[in-house]
């Protein structure tokens, strides 16, 4: 079986690294190219190849195969990803790869995509066991799941390949996280389709780690030509990061801070709203009047311009409409909701379900009425409910 490895996996322009390969046929190719949203070929060459056996416990100890050629990086290699693709006289292929991190001396990069290559070499079963299982005695039927769990290692050799499904599978290979729409309660196979598994002589661990046709290499596809459309092509590196200097390092990271933050509010008043609603819907078919204590923390009604970003308005947000629609559900349900900062009484530092003028903007909007505990009283959840 043709294979191959590196003595690395991160370096920088003009540093070598060396290729460890095996394969039943001598004559060999090699090409390097870098993978983004396109393919990018920037190496080839021919060499001849030895074909070695894989030895015992290679998956803890490595391969110790001779190096069958040394490559420096060329200057003009940009920050990426590189795959590694052997080629054996017979057709027969392998792969493995190399990050190529930015020259410290060369432009500063707008982003960096850290590749997960711990996860990678966890995963990694090539000569029998990974961190999770002995892989190959599963695979083989030779031991059940709980006996193969058991046979998983705690130290793992970088030098050695990668399974071709874990490092460099085809186009069309199922992804767990993917666009089919489960059952209720219905649980996700680890191959995400159990045909194509069989078919390939796929593990269930094989989706779990990896760059090349996955979901990092989506990702960075995605956003080189997100890039390429403002005129500005992305510097995608792997491994260091390399970001602008100075002031604007500092600007761009608190407005991609704020950003986060906007979009995890926005997911938090969804989620909680929806929640709402469908106790309102819920409720609604349950006759008389209902009360709801809500133990909140805070709970945004907007977010404000931020005069101190790069982009004041980007994180802007006002959640009044979605409010008022989960209050009028509520009211026609006949759900009186009672919000409790269950942190006790406190000095706000935002706009918070105790706070004095969301209180009274809740209360005259929205008919809620927001309740503040006393911590040390045993009998405040009753004094919610009498208030009701």
């Amino acid at each position: 079986m043709i294979a191959c490895y590196t003595d690395r996996l991160s370096v920088f322009p003009g540093e070598r690294f060396a290729l460890h390969a095996s394969s039943p046929q001598p004559d060999c190719e090699v090409e390097i190219a870098r993978v983004g949203q396109g393919r990018e070929v920037v190496f080839r060459a021919s060499l001849t190849v030895g074909d070695h056996p894989t030895p015992a416990h290679a998956d803890s100890d490595g391969c110790a195969w001779p190096v069958a050629l040394e490559i420096e990086v060329g200057a003009d290699w940009r920050s990426g990803y590189y795959d590694i693709l052997l080629t054996g006289g017979d057709g027969a292929s392998a792969h493995h790869f190399v990050c190529v991190k930015a020259a410290t001396s060369g432009p500063r990069a707008r982003m960096v995509l850290v590749l997960t290559t711990n996860t990678l070499h966890a995963y990694n079963y090539w000569g029998g066991a990974s961190a999770y299982a002995h892989v190959e005695s599963l695979m083989s039927r030779t031991a059940t799941l709980p006996e193969a769990m058991a046979g998983a290692i705690g130290r793992l050799s970088t030098q050695r390949p990668f399974p071709p499904l874990l490092l460099a599978p085809p186009t069309d290979m199922p992804r767990l996280v993917n666009l089919t729409k489960r059952g209720f309660e219905q649980r996700p196979w680890g191959g995400a389709d159990p045909a194509w598994s069989r078919a390939h002589g796929q593990s269930p661990y094989d989706g779990s780690a990896g760059f090349l046709n996955k979901w990092e290499h989506a990702f960075a596809a995605w956003a080189e030509a997100f890039d390429a459309s403002i005129g500005d092509m992305a510097n995608m590196s792997a491994g260091l990061a390399s970001v602008p200097d100075g002031d604007n390092a500092l600007v761009e990271m608190q407005q991609f801070q704020a950003d986060i933050t906007a979009y995890q509010t926005d997911q938090r008043v969804r989620m909680t709203l929806d929640a709402m609603q469908q106790l309102a819907r819920y409720l609604s078919g349950v006759p008389g009047r209902k009360n709801l204590i809500w133990f909140s923390g805070s709970f945004p009604i907007a977010l404000d311009p931020d005069d101190s970003l790069q982009n004041p308005f980007e994180g802007m947000r006002n959640y009044s409409d979605d409010i008022r629609e989960t209050s009028e559900l509520l009211s026609a349900a006949r759900v009186a909701v009672y919000p409790v900062d269950a942190r006790g009484l406190m000095t706000p530092l935002t706009v918070d379900a105790s706070s004095t003028s969301s209180t009274n903007l809740m209360s005259a909007v929205y008919g809620v009425q927001a309740f503040v505990p006393d911590m040390m009283a045993a009998d405040w959840p009753c004094a919610v409910i009498n208030t009701g």
